[in-house]
């Protein structure tokens, strides 16, 4: 850790939650010095765009044939219904967006994705085999033998802040709870296993898609199709 969240060594107000954030970051090399001018997130919207299906769903998903985990690649058709439930705005101006990692999904390539939810698809960040270096930004890699794909959650703090304050920082904490709940729903319904809370080094995964790590942070990760046996 660097310094207290407390110590605020900037003179602009709303400083303590940077400071507060970045000293709860776990990374492989902790310590980090707090970016003064961090580098804005990119905009994902010109990305690849894998399309999952024509319209959001409002309704709950239907529950489809039981699935076995790890006994297989999840439909995409699956993967669409968790994240049409999950990863929307379930709020307005949700700060939170979505993220996968696909793993093993029909129809859909290996690799890193932002979740477009205005036109239900995902935005491709990297298409390839991203098995070691997403493994390199876990805690516990060894959820990767089990999970279909991983949905990671991410708060635009920025915008959060930029609307309530540091206040903000805590409304994006309470907002990612909501779409766990809904991430968690869905894939029961489906007939999937779930592991939330996986484990990740904060700064890894944030490079992994490009986040700066402040105005943009992974703050949440879940597996689905996970084995908890």
């Amino acid at each position: 850790m660097s310094v207290p969240w407390y110590a605020v060594a900037d003179s602009r107000s709303d400083a303590a939650w940077e400071l507060y954030h970045e000293n709860a970051k776990r990374g492989r090399s902790d310590g980090a010095p707090l970016p003064r001018t961090p580098v804005a997130s990119p905009d994902y919207g010109g990305l690849p765009l894998v399309a999952l299906g024509e319209s959001l769903p409002q309704d709950p998903p239907q529950r489809p044939g039981a699935l076995r985990p790890g006994a297989g690649p999840v439909p995409l058709r699956t993967l669409s219904e968790i994240l049409a439930a999950g990863c929307r705005p379930l709020i307005p101006a949700d700060p939170v967006e979505g993220f996968v990692c696909v793993l093993s999904v029909e129809a859909a390539p290996r690799g890193l994705a932002w979740y477009d939810a205005e036109a239900h698809g995902l935005r491709l960040i990297r298409r390839d085999d991203v098995l070691a270096d997403v493994a390199h930004a876990l805690a516990a890699p060894g959820i990767l033998r089990h999970a279909a794909a991983l949905i990671f959650l991410a708060g635009n703090l920025d915008a959060a802040t930029a609307q309530a304050g540091e206040r903000g920082y805590r409304d994006a904490l309470i907002a990612v709870g909501r779409h766990v709940a809904a991430l968690e729903t869905a894939s029961v319904a489906a007939g999937l296993r779930i592991e939330d809370g996986v484990p990740f080094y904060d700064r890894e995964v944030d490079a992994l898609f490009h986040l700066d790590g402040l105005s943009r942070s992974m703050l949440h990760a879940v597996a689905v199709g996970a084995s908890r046996g």
